[in-house]
């Protein structure tokens, strides 16, 4: 099973959304700030997630504005 995470990255905020790929229902989705402290929170609920569910396979994706992608990536 793959956890699939979706991030939309602004100046300010990165908007997290997480589904795996058994079911089209989000099981996270939640705001943070877009500094290194909330990519370091993104980080702790994917592998929070992993330890409920060991994934197989983890996939990030991003659209990003600029170079605001700085942290997450």
């Amino acid at each position: 099973m793959k956890l699939l995470v979706g991030i939309d990255v602004s100046s300010k905020e990165l908007e997290v959304a997480m589904i795996t790929s058994e079911s089209p229902d989000t099981i996270f989705r939640d705001t943070f700030s877009n500094d290194l402290e909330g990519a370091t929170g993104i980080k702790a609920i994917i592998l929070t997630l992993n330890e409920q569910y060991s994934f197989d396979k983890l996939v990030i994706g991003m659209e990003s504005t600029s170079i605001y992608s700085f942290h997450p990536t």
